[in-house]
């Protein structure tokens, strides 16, 4: 799309397709960062888990190695202490999405109003 509209001058000067293209930049990279929170979280919740979580290797006549195997502690506040802050930066993605459909809602006459315009870019 941003190839055509260079290649176009009609589209250059396209309100809409400029206002798409703007909330697309900016909403994308929220979209990546409120993605990554999930995976944050499955990584730090599994790597607190406990002892029971865990389980020695066994061969194939039921005897355990003989090697030691890793001991982890059970962190359960940690765990809920994460779950908690994962959730709070779920919210804090959403709400971040709210400036960017007002911007893009405000775009369009923003493109002609330098003072709208600045105001727009203090919203970002």
């Amino acid at each position: 799309m941003r190839a055509s509209q260079a290649l176009d001058p009609g589209r250059r000067s396209s309100i809409g397709l400029l206002k798409y293209l703007q909330l697309s930049y900016a909403q994308g990279f929220v979209q990546l960062a409120q993605d990554a929170v999930p995976l944050l979280r499955c990584l730090i919740i599994n790597a607190s888990g406990g002892p029971d979580r865990l389980e020695p290797r066994k061969y194939d006549d039921g005897e355990a190695p003989a090697e030691t195997v890793e001991v982890r502690d059970d962190l359960p506040r940690v765990r809920f202490w994460i779950r908690r802050s994962t959730d709070l930066f779920n919210w804090v993605w959403m709400a971040s999405t709210i400036p960017g459909i007002v911007g893009f809602l405000r775009y369009g006459s923003a493109v002609h109003d330098q003072k709208l315009a600045d105001k727009l870019f203090n919203l970002r």
